[in-house]
């Protein structure tokens, strides 16, 4: 470990961990600088030794190893100087703009004299490929150094932490007698053993526990395989009372329609019958009126015939044979006309009450039919209501739906198929 030298900075009372790393970093900078400074090896054989052989030869045939050799050297070191005290721990110089490289290699290895400006570019090509390895090689010994002070602290670490455990431990041997060491040490062996045994409980337990809890996984594997089992039966009847449901939903739609349509047809049939009932009342009146006629009539007839009499009777008494034949005459005369009205009276009677009959006949006809309908209504409703009584049942007891619904559907079949009959007869 590098020991620090005499003169040194005092350690202020507050100083934190960076500023004590600060510190011991320029601490080694300055004894890095003193040993480059106070170092007899001349920089110009080692620069010598680094160069290759064509290269010399190259600078020798153009009189520039000397000079190369005489200024790149320092100015080398003290660029390196520089640019280490201007960099702090840890940080690498890789990103520095393109005009201070340039200004920085110019300075470092500056000729004296330029020969040609092909050999100028040369020189500084050649000049750039140092700087850059250089730059590396500060990269590289920058990095080193950082791992090089980081074991040195562990290691004082380790070190402090040693020097205060052998503190302990000859605190504790002069403290404590060899006998005490061995109640101790047979304390601990005591407490070792029943720590074993605890410890075997305790394994002894968890591995019962295990058991139990490897049989109730079994367990609940095997509920659950039957669960899965009876949701795949629930799943299937779900679909068929599904399927079923659809079909009742659409029966209950077809049987709506065919009530509606059977409604329709009830309003229009009462509408006729009320249109044939009123055609009846007034064939009724005037069947009335052409009686009240003929009673009239009738009476006229009786009157008139009574007349005759009473003229027959006088004619008679006064024994006018001449006047009787012409009285007989005129009385013949007089009685055909009255004759042929009563008969075109008894005409018209007979058409009328022939039209009567028929519209009696219709009228029968059309109750019967009224009837007929009705019953059919009344039949539908009380299907229609005995589906949704059991539709309501099935809500509440789902179990029991599919002993009742072939039954129900059978019902539903014979009713639709009875309208569908009637509707077509």
């Amino acid at each position: 470990m590098i020991s620090p030298p005499e003169r040194t900075r005092p350690r202020r009372a507050g100083e934190s961990y960076e500023e004590k790393c600060e510190r011991r970093q320029e601490v080694r900078e300055a004894l890095r600088h003193r040993g480059h400074a106070h170092s007899t090896r001349r920089p110009g054989r080692a620069q010598e030794q680094q160069q290759s052989p064509r290269q010399r030869e190259f600078l020798r045939r153009r009189n520039l190893g000397s000079t190369a050799g005489e200024h790149s050297a320092p100015t080398l070191l003290q660029e390196i100087v520089q640019l280490s005290g201007y960099l702090k721990v840890g940080t690498v110089p890789h990103e520095q703009p393109q005009s201070e490289n340039y200004r920085m290699f110019f300075i470092i290895n500056r000729p004296r004299a330029a020969a040609s400006p092909q050999e100028a570019l040369h020189r500084e090509l050649l000049l750039k490929q140092k700087m850059v390895i250089l730059q590396e090689l500060l990269a590289t010994l920058l990095h080193a150094s950082e791992k090089s002070w980081q074991g040195q602290l562990n290691e004082d670490k380790l070190k402090c932490k040693l020097r205060a455990l052998e503190n302990q431990l000859q605190a504790c041997t002069q403290s404590y007698s060899k006998e005490c060491v061995k109640k101790i040490l047979i304390e601990m062996e005591d407490q070792k053993q029943t720590y074993e045994q605890k410890a075997k409980e305790a394994l002894q337990k968890m591995l019962e526990d295990k058991l139990q809890a490897e049989q109730q996984l079994q367990n609940s594997q095997r509920c659950l395989a039957v669960t899965k089992e009876d949701l795949a039966l629930w799943k299937e009847h779900y679909t068929m009372l599904k399927s079923e449901w659809a079909q009742m939903a659409k029966a209950h739609n077809e049987l709506k329609s065919n009530v509606h349509a059977l409604q329709s047809q009830l309003q229009h049939m009462a509408a006729q019958n009320e249109e044939l009932c009123q055609a009846l009342d007034l064939l009724q009146q005037e069947h009335t009126e052409l009686q009240q006629h003929a009673d009239t009539l009738q009476q006229d007839k009786q009157l008139q015939a009574k007349h005759i009499h009473s003229i027959e009777d006088q004619v008679f008494t006064t024994q006018t044979p001449p006047l009787t034949a012409a009285k007989e005459m005129q009385n013949a005369l007089s009685e055909h006309p009255k004759e042929k009205a009563e008969e075109n009276l008894r005409d018209e009677m007979q058409k009328r009450t022939s039209q009567l009959t028929a519209k009696e006949k219709e009228c029968q006809e059309l109750r019967a039919e009224l009837d007929a309908l009705s019953e059919e209504y009344r039949c539908c409703l009380s299907c229609l209501r005995q589906c949704r009584q059991e539709l309501n049942q099935s809500q509440t007891v789902k179990r029991q739906r599919g002993n009742w619904l072939p039954l129900l559907l059978a019902v539903i079949a014979m009713a639709v198929a009875a309208v569908l009959a009637n509707y077509r007869l």
